[in-house]
């Protein structure tokens, strides 16, 4: 039997949808939990657990516990000390790889083996992955290789957005839209904020549309969370002697100072940091209840020299709204400039907005969002499965691939720096807004320096048109990001002097290179369709 899985792999929540042998959409979950954490706790460095049993293992045991590895998926590596006390270090693709498999061997084939005669997926199982839009090409492949090396087998990605569209489309918000209808998807996540305007068509096909797509990959819930602690927590808990650095990232390595943070070990310091994250948490989840509008929060689990601290703050819903309404103004600014932008270039009229994504949960998210695009005649519907939309519309792509067609195009400009006098000048090869599939290529003639080192390096870079329109150098201008730098082996026997290198993003979103190596003449000696990566970050 093909079995069609549906996995949104989030920041801070992981979905995964499936439809069992009766037809019906099931979600494979912690225990009496709406998702999976994503979270890794490392008991050895072989020997890890995932889910919110990681998160609570994490409080007790912080340096062998890490979060927030997906938006880092390009990152350096984290230096752990696992709960036995050994120490080791893993890259980001390396733990999201780890995720994803205990992820298929403790939660869906286990569930599995419970519906279906056949735990195991094979070839036949369609497994489809959601990957942000505004993620870079390099970070989608990287996580699509994690998965296939995790033991998805059959596996294909998506964009967030468009498989929310395609749930909703589909009927499964519990709403029926018609082929006339311009949806905007507003998907507020943990880690990331999407906006896209994608259409139906009478054949199925589901188009993003030019100019729709926009967003911020370090927008979601996490600033949100961060911002609470900085603007409600730090001063009343330096009061009590707990002294918390916002500037400080617990999920990368830092310099520990006793002086400086006031507490006995980097463990006493990372623990106090898990509190206020669970305390901040606690606040957004208590204020997105419409008839909360006052509460008093209280945490025992704060220490100080490792004696217990007893915090207790009450705050009001009006404080936390004013607290977190620079950040949500940020996604009903993006969202408006979006519609308007493909509004007035397709001629077209946007009448729905889906808020989909955990954060779209926050009470804020819906007033500003009904605030401002109800009177220009917007529906703005609330998601009734906000965790579920996107992993859903996963798994349906996933069933009906044949019939189910997304026309996905560049969310950004990506190219290459050339040398301009001093400076660094971007060179783009690939527009913006270019259906998917596309690529772009670039003739570079073979140095002696080259030849010494038996290689090419080639730096590739993303330029964020919507929000940087005019940058253009590099490292000066914001706007401008180094995706990769790839090194492309020369091979001796061939002896060229000249490599023409295509950039190629694929259908999904993804990043290949190939090389054709030619002589003085610009004839042909070598073609290379794929250059090749090193699989050891994946280990």
């Amino acid at each position: 039997m093909e079995r069609h899985i549906g996995i949104d792999f989030g920041t801070t929540n992981t979905v995964v949808s499936y439809r069992d042998m009766n037809g019906k959409i099931k979600k494979v979950t912690e225990s009496g939990k709406s998702s999976v954490k994503t979270a890794v706790f490392f008991k050895s460095e072989d020997d890890y657990i995932i889910g919110e049993d990681a998160l609570a293992r994490g409080a007790i045991h912080p340096l062998a516990l890490v979060t927030n590895f997906k938006p880092n998926i390009k990152g350096e590596k984290y230096e752990i000390t696992a709960e036995d006390g050994t120490t080791f270090s893993k890259k980001p693709v390396a733990i999201a790889r780890m995720f994803l498999n205990k992820l298929l061997k403790d939660y869906i084939e286990t569930r599995f083996s419970k519906r279906f005669n056949d735990a195991e997926l094979t070839a036949e199982d369609k497994v489809v992955v959601t990957v942000p839009v505004k993620f870079s090409p390099e970070e989608k492949k990287l996580i699509k290789k994690a998965a296939k090396k995790a033991g998805y087998p059959n596996l294909s990605l998506s964009f967030e957005p468009t498989a929310a569209a395609i749930a909703i489309s589909e009927g499964i918000s519990g709403r029926a839209f018609t082929g006339d209808d311009i949806i905007a998807v507003y998907d507020f996540g943990g880690g990331t904020f999407d906006i896209s305007v994608i259409k139906k068509r009478e054949n199925g096909t589901h188009k993003a549309l030019r100019n729709g797509q926009n967003g911020d990959k370090k927008l979601g819930g996490n600033a949100v969370t961060k911002q609470v602690i900085k603007d409600l927590l730090l001063d009343p808990l330096e009061e009590h002697g707990i002294m918390l650095d916002i500037e400080t990232d617990i999920t990368e390595e830092f310099e520990f100072d006793e002086d400086e943070f006031g507490v006995a070990s980097e463990t006493e310091y990372r623990k106090n940091w898990y509190q206020a994250k669970q305390l901040a948490e606690d606040i957004k989840t208590a204020f997105s209840e419409e008839d909360c509008l006052e509460d008093d929060f209280t945490n025992e689990n704060f220490t100080l020299y490792e004696k217990p601290v007893d915090f207790s703050i009450h705050l009001t819903r009006e404080e936390y709204h004013k607290c977190i309404f620079p950040l949500i103004e940020q996604t009903v600014e993006l969202t408006d400039k979006t519609i308007s932008k493909t509004e007035t270039e397709h001629g077209v009229t946007v009448n729905k907005i889906i808020l989909v994504g955990g954060s779209s949960k926050i009470l804020l998210v819906r007033e500003l969002m009904r605030k401002k695009f109800t009177s220009k005649g917007i529906e703005v519907i609330s998601s009734d499965k906000p965790f579920d939309m996107i992993s859903i519309g996963a798994m349906i792509l996933g069933e009906k691939s044949s019939s189910i067609k997304p026309e996905e195009v560049t969310p950004a400009q990506y190219g290459i720096a050339e040398r301009e006098g001093f400076r660094l000048k971007f060179t783009p090869l690939i527009l913006e807004n270019v259906p998917l599939p596309t690529s772009g290529k670039k003739r570079y003639p073979i140095t002696s320096d080259m030849l010494k080192s038996h290689e090419i390096s080639v730096r590739f870079y993303e330029k964020d048109v919507a929000a940087y329109p005019d940058a253009e150098i590099i490292n000066r201008d914001n706007g401008l990001n180094l995706i990769d730098e790839y090194s492309i082996s020369i091979p001796e026997n061939c002896n060229p002097e000249n490599a023409e290198i295509s950039f190629i993003i694929e259908e999904d979103g993804t990043i290949r290179l190939a090389v054709e190596f030619s002589d003085g003449n610009f004839n042909s000696l070598l073609k290379i369709n794929e250059v090749m990566d090193a699989e050891s970050d994946l280990d």
